[in-house]
């Protein structure tokens, strides 16, 4: 049986008593995955880090390390997590090691061999002389992960990781995320808005929009691996996607006036034949209906668009 090493239960946060910025949010996060948490800006992702880290206090709800709660023993749980938030910030006058000696203090029992290990898995072992004032931004982005692996986290999360870099830069923060997952079995908690890179890269997403979580899964089966997503055109748009909201089963994923005369559908419970037919009972004039192959981009956008 799989290990859950990160689960939110009712997660809420509510600032000056009006505005909701999380609501009863419910991950659930397996031991070894890569896992995606997608939103828009200001969807909430940031504090809800913010509030797995044990940064800011819950108005509702718990977080679970491991299966413990950070309430019953918040400093012996959070040893077991590691985190880069909101970007990097070292002593720009130390070299890349000795900024992990500062920061390796403030752990307690980080070993000088621990510290050259570290920066040996993030690619800066032959730069760890260097000051830190020398470094690239994509160098301090991984001199930052290697601060996240100083205690030797079972869970590390990255919030924006490879926010500001160029493409070699990201593809760098890619292959270094993916060999933390295969190498050394940290979990990861990726926060990101390069979708293209989400897509490449985690074994599972979750979208949160307006404090609520919209939508979480396997990445391939929310992108149609498994054929749950249909595309549907026909004779009357509109009245077509009357029928389809009144749908219990789907979730619609694209609502909007188009050029196109296609619709586009999550199936939640039941087969395609059983809502063709529903849909043909209801009236629907149908043109097509197929299954159709999305990129995570475009089902980001589907999920989280607001209808006018």
């Amino acid at each position: 049986m799989t290990k859950t090493i990160l689960e939110t239960k009712n997660l809420t946060k509510i600032f000056g008593n009006k505005f909701v910025a999380v609501q009863n949010l419910n991950l659930k996060i397996e031991a070894g995955t890569i896992f995606g948490f997608l939103g828009p800006n200001g969807a909430g992702k940031t504090t809800s880090i913010r509030m797995i880290l044990g940064l800011i206090k819950p108005n509702e709800g718990e977080v679970y390390i491991d299966g413990t709660s950070i309430k019953e023993n918040r400093n012996k749980v959070l040893q077991k997590v590691g985190a880069l938030v909101e970007g990097p910030a070292f002593y720009d006058y130390l070299s890349a090691r000795d900024n992990m000696k500062v920061f390796g203090a403030y752990s307690g029992n980080i070993t000088e061999k621990r510290i050259d290990e570290v920066l040996e898995i993030v690619g800066l072992y032959n730069r760890r002389n260097d000051k830190a004032k020398n470094y690239s931004y994509g160098m301090k982005q991984r001199l930052g992960i290697a601060q996240a692996l100083l205690n030797k986290p079972e869970l590390i999360i990255l919030d924006e990781p490879t926010n500001g870099l160029d493409p070699y830069g990201i593809q760098e923060i890619r292959v270094l995320i993916k060999q933390l997952s295969r190498d050394l079995g940290v979990t990861v908690l990726l926060s990101s808005h390069i979708l293209s890179e989400v897509e490449m890269i985690c074994d599972k997403v979750a979208i949160i929009n307006r404090g609520q979580l919209v939508v979480t899964g396997d990445t391939k089966t929310l992108l149609n691996s498994e054929k749950k997503i249909y595309e549907v055109a026909g004779s009357d748009k509109t009245g077509l996607n009357d029928i389809l909201k009144s749908e219990k089963n789907i979730t619609l994923i694209d609502s909007k006036e188009n050029e196109s005369d296609s619709i586009c559908f999550y199936i939640n419970d039941g087969t395609p034949e059983d809502i063709l037919v529903s849909i043909v009972n209801k009236g629907a004039r149908l043109k097509s209906y197929s299954p159709k192959k999305i990129t995570l981009e475009d089902f980001f956008f589907q999920v989280t668009r607001e209808d006018e």
